[in-house]
């Protein structure tokens, strides 16, 4: 019998220290208890977010061409993303210009860090006043340099419209006055 309570003894501790390395600590438990309910309440809070405005729609669009055309002309090519956020006006210029690119075998590298201003709202059409800040570089077909922006600023008044639910750059009109960035 005493052979027995050791034995029994000596597993019961076995399985004293078991538990207890396989986490069987209950404030361990209730940390990670914790830490579920933040994400769950963190989860919650980003399927009760109201939907975008078509104020930041439009800003997110014209900020999207810009990315979008200067990824097609390096090197020039009709990526389908132009047709995405351009329509109109805006459309016809922006595949000209990446055509004639590709037509003289040049291609662009650099970006456009835009700073649209938002003049008016509906909820079809929203009015942008940009002052756009260019860095890029144009090189011709040998590689050698043709023409450089460096931050050159450029006063912009463009039209962001709402076609069949996506919103698309329009109209992008070239102001004559000088412009600092907002």
């Amino acid at each position: 019998m005493r052979t027995n309570a050791r034995v029994l003894a000596a597993l019961a501790g076995a399985l004293l220290v078991a538990v207890t390395a396989c986490g069987g600590d209950d404030a361990d438990d209730d940390a990670q208890a914790g830490s579920d309910t933040t994400e769950s309440s963190s989860e919650e809070e980003t399927t009760t977010t109201t939907p975008p405005t078509p104020e930041e729609l439009a800003v997110a669009a014209y900020e999207a061409s810009w990315e979008a055309t200067f990824r097609a002309m390096n090197p020039p090519t009709q990526l389908p993303e132009i047709a995405e956020l351009h329509t109109g006006e805006a459309l016809s210029e922006t595949v000209n210009l990446i055509a004639t690119k590709q037509r003289l075998g040049h291609r662009v590298e650099g970006s456009m860090a835009p700073h649209p201003v938002v003049v008016s709202v509906t909820s079809t059409e929203v009015l942008l006043d940009d002052c756009a800040i260019e860095n890029s570089t144009e090189y011709d077909a040998a590689g050698a340099v043709v023409d450089t922006a460096e931050d050159a600023a450029y006063n912009y008044r463009i039209t962001v419209v709402n076609e069949e639910g996506a919103w698309k750059v329009a109209d992008f009109e070239r102001q004559e006055e000088p412009c600092e960035p907002a």
